[in-house]
């Protein structure tokens, strides 16, 4: 920008200025996290859901100095219900251990009792199954068995538990 100006004595000046805009650096982020480890700590944001966000960082001069954009997607962990308690006959094929998916899709299951013999891993080709059929070995005495069971979530990672059934 370039101004003539008068002095008090009449004389011309020319006053220059040169300005100069800086850009605004765009730091893009992305992130995907499970629904168990949310919420997101981010600047002096919580997060906790899918989406896009924006946080400005100001310069010590007012301007905007760092523009962060985070595109967040937050995946399911996987929660449980089973159908306790589980009662079999001793003189029972099999058995069945029914439980609904609050939060996240089980793929499939690995599930091992050695006092029952059982070691058994199923991978399910859709999500719909609530529940496990498991063979009951024959000879089979009454007693309390402890079922070790991991449930397979290729989303948010597993969920192992300990299951108790009575014969």
């Amino acid at each position: 920008y370039v101004d003539t100006l008068k002095s008090v004595y009449g004389c011309d000046s020319i006053l220059q200025l040169t300005l100069e805009t800086l850009v605004t650096d765009t730091i893009k982020m992305d992130s995907v996290i499970c629904s168990a480890t949310s919420p997101l700590k981010w600047f002096d944001k919580s997060l906790d859901s899918t989406g896009v966000y924006e946080h400005n960082v100001v310069s010590s001069m007012g301007c905007d100095s760092l523009y962060y954009i985070l595109d967040l997607t937050i995946l399911e962990s996987l929660i449980l219900d089973f159908e306790l308690p589980v009662e079999i006959c001793e003189d029972d094929d099999l058995f069945e251990i029914g439980y609904e998916a609050k939060s996240g899709d089980v793929s499939g299951y690995n599930i091992e009792c050695a006092d029952l013999n059982i070691a058994e891993e199923v991978l399910f080709d859709e999500d719909s199954v609530v529940g496990l059929v498991i063979d009951l070995p024959e000879g089979v005495t009454p007693n309390r068995y402890e079922l070790d069971i991991t449930f397979y979530n290729s989303d948010c990672g597993d969920l192992d538990t300990t299951l108790v059934i009575d014969v």
